[in-house]
């Protein structure tokens, strides 16, 4: 009789482990969905001459960030307080759900 309650002891700690094991895989999948940087649009309205230029959010706000890669009037892509590269200048729409 103890050797069975030793197995299934044994038995409850693995499916324990595999558990844990899968609740690691899907919280992996979870995040993985999610970006982990946030990457936003912005107008480069001038470069201030030492590595970093003004910029313009969608929403009015004025920035400095990193590089004066795109002159002023282009739009970039900006993702940690840095250009990362020139964005394509869309039109923007707001839609409320």
């Amino acid at each position: 009789m103890a050797g069975s309650k030793q197995q299934w002891d044994l038995l409850r700690i693995m499916a324990l482990k595999l558990a844990l094991l899968r609740a690691t895989t899907i919280r992996q999948q979870f995040k993985a969905l999610i970006p982990e940087r946030v990457r936003v649009v912005a107008s480069i309205t001038a470069n201030n001459g030492h590595s970093t230029s003004q910029s313009e959010l969608r929403d009015g706000s004025v920035i400095t960030v990193k590089r004066e890669s795109l002159g002023a009037g282009e739009k970039a892509f900006i993702q940690d307080g840095e250009i990362k590269s020139n964005a394509p200048d869309l039109a923007q729409y707001e839609v409320e759900v």
